[in-house]
């Protein structure tokens, strides 16, 4: 069975990430433009380095922690309310959340009210 590095499912009306089960040769995921509220499913996806959740429904980012190659997480143009659980993704080069680019999640401290 050949299973792609790349996986391009933008605009499809996905409102969950399910069915995407082991793939340890997936590096990319486009689930940009669809109805996803959670982010869930994805620490089977060891080696993922770019996720596109951008323009869904999504409120708070979490579930990511364990993906510690990413280099881009794009999720702006969702509805994000909170941000846990991210100390995996410390190094993360870039992260987009809202109009902004976060060069690194250090400087997300910046955002917390506490």
């Amino acid at each position: 069975m050949l299973i792609a590095a790349n996986r391009y499912l933008e605009g499809n009306g996905i409102s969950k990430i399910t069915g995407l089960h082991y793939q340890p040769k997936m590096r990319c995921l486009y689930l940009h433009e669809n109805l996803i509220e959670k982010i869930e499913n994805l620490q089977d996806m060891p080696n993922l380095d770019t996720v596109n959740l951008s323009k869904n429904s999504i409120e708070v980012v979490e579930n990511l922690g364990e993906l510690s190659v990413l280099k881009t997480l794009l999720l702006g143009h969702n509805c994000i309310e909170n941000v846990e659980n991210l100390q995996g993704l410390l190094e993360c080069p870039s992260i987009q959340v809202g109009c902004c680019v976060v060069c690194c999640l250090r400087c997300l401290r910046v955002f917390s009210t506490g």
